[in-house]
């Protein structure tokens, strides 16, 4: 109003930064009575946490934020519909920790497509193929100008930090359903092996966290008319054939199903929902 003596831009940010406002209460009133465990790169329980304070962290001088979904509008959220079909996207895949996101993005791998990754954290027992993961997208929250130079990869992104990527980008989602229990339990697993008493909580507080978080995701994907696919974990693993399918269909894509298909191996399902693990 003052610099560029533009009242309609004036009002539109005014109505932004209302709706962020609203957003960040919202936030709040779900983290409070919730004590999660800081925020580690190497503990993928404690990414549950992040979410929670990310929106009202700093971004430090040197932070490069574009808008991101959090912030859309309703109206922008329409707009997304008139998004040229032939316009590149970025594929997401997204989920809770230890939810199949890896085997996921080695599928969309061995299937043809670019998996962008750094390989800064390497394969061990928990995860023998690797993590497929990008030390980037942990920044989120406070760097998001990178993800420019993933139109027409796929990344991984944990559910809770798909707030903060920039709406000026055309997405396609494909989310990991996995249940909770055994999400927890492959958590706990992991946390044993490292030494990590991980996050001092019940598992029905984490549980009932987690699917606050997942709905509170999809939700905002809807409100942004981002494309999702739903892949159900325990049923992948019964049968790839139709999942690999749906997946070249969703993506619109020639991928190779055979070997996307070969990459499912069901004796990783270590930690099925109603059967303790074993040591």
């Amino acid at each position: 109003r003052r610099e560029l003596k533009d009242e309609q831009k004036a009002l539109h940010h005014m109505r932004l930064a209302g709706e962020s406002k609203a957003a960040s209460r919202q936030l709040r009133r779900d983290a409070a009575g919730l004590r999660l465990p800081e925020f580690d790169e190497s503990n993928d329980a404690a990414v549950a946490a992040f979410a929670h304070d990310s929106a009202n962290r700093p971004s430090g001088p040197d932070g490069k934020l574009l808008p991101n979904l959090m912030s859309m509008s309703a109206e922008e959220g329409r707009q997304r519909q008139e998004l040229a079909d032939d316009e590149p996207f970025i594929t997401v895949v997204t989920g809770l920790p230890r939810s199949g996101t890896s085997m996921m993005m080695q599928m969309l791998a061995n299937g043809g497509m670019e998996a962008w990754t750094d390989g800064k954290r390497v394969a061990d027992d928990d995860n023998p193929r690797g993590y497929y993961e990008l030390e980037d997208v942990k920044r989120l929250a406070t760097e998001n100008t990178w993800v420019e130079h993933a139109q027409g990869k796929a990344i991984k992104v944990v559910v809770q930090l798909l707030p903060f990527l920039p709406r000026a980008f055309n997405y396609r989602v494909i989310i990991m359903d996995r249940d909770v229990e055994e999400v927890l339990a492959s958590q706990d697993s992991m946390l044993d092996r490292l030494g990590n008493d991980g996050a001092n909580l019940s598992d029905q507080r984490l549980t009932d966290a987690y699917r606050r978080q997942i709905m509170q995701s999809m939700r905002l994907l809807k409100a942004a008319n981002i494309p999702v696919l739903r892949v159900v974990y325990s049923q992948i693993l019964a049968d790839p054939g139709v999942y690999a399918e749906q997946i070249q269909s969703f993506l619109d894509a020639e991928l190779d199903l055979e070997q996307m298909m070969a990459t499912i191996e069901p004796d990783l399902h270590r930690h099925r929902k109603g059967v303790k693990a074993s040591a």
